[in-house]
């Protein structure tokens, strides 16, 4: 791998809980780390859903090899989200793939 090729930064993120100062938990995505990405466009299609045509980019994203991530994390990469779909590992423990789909601003939550 050549490692010179991530060059996108990304973070992280995970939907952690907390408390707020009246004891109510409190669910939020919190950024678990901001790593070295190279991120590969693979296909975008249109999908009809109830509320209308929602466009959806899968993009997948290599990063140095950690252990801490699972598919029910997330991938910010600047104002963008992009939901885990699937991971891979590549080489001997060297780099993590992360299939990743991107949805329209409109519909990410």
């Amino acid at each position: 791998m050549k490692f010179g090729l991530m060059r996108d930064r990304i973070q992280l993120q995970e939907y952690t809980s907390s408390r707020d100062d009246w004891g109510h938990p409190v669910k939020q995505w919190t950024t678990l780390a901001t790593v070295w990405a190279e991120k590969k466009y693979k296909n975008s299609q249109l999908v009809s859903e109830v509320q209308g045509v929602t466009h959806i980019m899968q993009i997948v994203f290599r990063i140095r090899f950690r252990d801490d991530v699972t598919a029910k994390m997330r991938v910010k990469d600047g104002q963008n989200l992009h939901d885990i779909v699937g991971m891979r590992i590549v080489g001997n423990q060297e780099v993590l793939e992360l299939i990743t789909i991107e949805r329209d601003a409109d519909s990410a939550s």
